[in-house]
């Protein structure tokens, strides 16, 4: 059973766009630890050098 949410339902909820890009970048980033301790090549977004 997935509760989650989808991609769409998740920019479709209040808040501004930039905090919901940071929060995608940041889960990135948490994820990207889990999988790179499993042997896996990541690369999650970065946001350096931009306003974000």
């Amino acid at each position: 059973m997935n509760s989650g949410l989808g991609v769409q339902e998740f920019f479709l909820l209040p808040g501004a766009f930039l905090d919901k890009v940071r929060a995608v970048i940041l889960l990135q980033e948490l994820a990207a630890t889990i999988l790179r301790s499993r042997g896996k090549s990541v690369r999650p977004w970065s946001a350096s050098g931009s306003s974000v």
